[in-house]
């Protein structure tokens, strides 16, 4: 039986569906392959540099950790994409990871202006009285050695009356 211009077209979707779906699983089979090579094979090269980075500092707080965790994902999935030739999926977890390396002092720039601002702090310290620090409060424990102190800035103007 011959079937109508609307079956065949109806005919024509599923089919087209159908190759779609295959097609499809048959990439997602593809890519979970080659993930598993990648994770059996990938140097560790940057999860490794990664790992010995956060290991050396030592200013790290609890409250750090998942910014830490997720330098680690990407340092990961760095290796995987590098591994694998993807050279842009590799510039993108570049980026990502350059980021929080940087938010967490870990490149030599942002270590370079902490260092820096607690040097001129330091020397501002030494310049001014005593009197105008206040006193700490009580109980606060004491900073580590490569930890300066912030002092609020003076306030600017003459120092006169508002009125």
């Amino acid at each position: 039986m011959a079937q109508t211009e609307e079956e065949r077209r109806e005919s024509k979707r599923i089919w087209a569906a159908a190759k779609r779906a295959e097609i499809a699983a048959e990439r997602d089979a593809r890519l979970r392959a080659d993930r598993a090579d990648a994770v059996a094979h990938a140097p560790r090269t940057h999860r490794d540099a990664y790992e010995a980075s956060v290991s050396a500092a030592k200013w790290f707080k609890p409250s750090d950790g998942a910014l830490v965790a997720l330098g680690r994902l990407l340092a990961e999935d760095l290796d995987y994409a590098d591994y694998l030739g993807d050279d842009a999926l590799v510039l993108r977890i570049i980026g990502r990871l350059t980021s929080i390396l940087g938010q967490l002092g870990l490149t030599p720039v942002v270590r370079m202006r902490f260092e820096l601002r607690s040097a001129q702090i330091e020397a501002r310290k030494a310049t001014e009285s005593a009197e105008a620090a206040p006193p700490a409060p009580a109980g606060a424990p004491p900073l580590p050695a490569n930890v300066s102190k912030l002092a609020r800035p003076a306030k600017r103007g003459d120092g006169g009356d508002r009125g």
